[in-house]
């Protein structure tokens, strides 16, 4: 907290500008040089991105059913997406929760 003038101490308090604007990402026609712009000035790290991108791809590559099975409806291979997103959500969430 910081004094204000009169003494007293004055709450911080952060207001945006509105009227708020999305990412540029999501508007159309794409405009590739603003979201270059967004992606360089957004609070997370280009490195943060690239390990998330990194993990994901890794992810899909290794824990994912083969394209070849889901080919066809089949509960074995849908299980095996669901069970793997349902470890994943509790790993990300419940680490969260323990670390924060």
């Amino acid at each position: 907290m910081s004094s204000s003038p009169g003494g007293g101490h004055t709450m911080w308090n952060y207001t945006p500008e509105l009227p708020l604007r999305s990412a540029p990402f999501l508007h159309w026609p794409p405009r590739p040089g603003a979201i270059a712009t967004h992606l360089v000035r957004t609070w997370l790290p280009l490195r943060s991105r690239f390990f998330m991108l990194a993990v994901s791809f890794g992810i899909w590559a290794w824990f994912m059913p083969s394209l070849e099975r889901t080919k066809h409806f089949e509960l074995g291979w849908i299980f095996e997406a669901w069970l793997r997103n349902l470890i994943l959500v509790t790993v990300v969430a419940g680490g969260l929760h323990v670390w924060l």
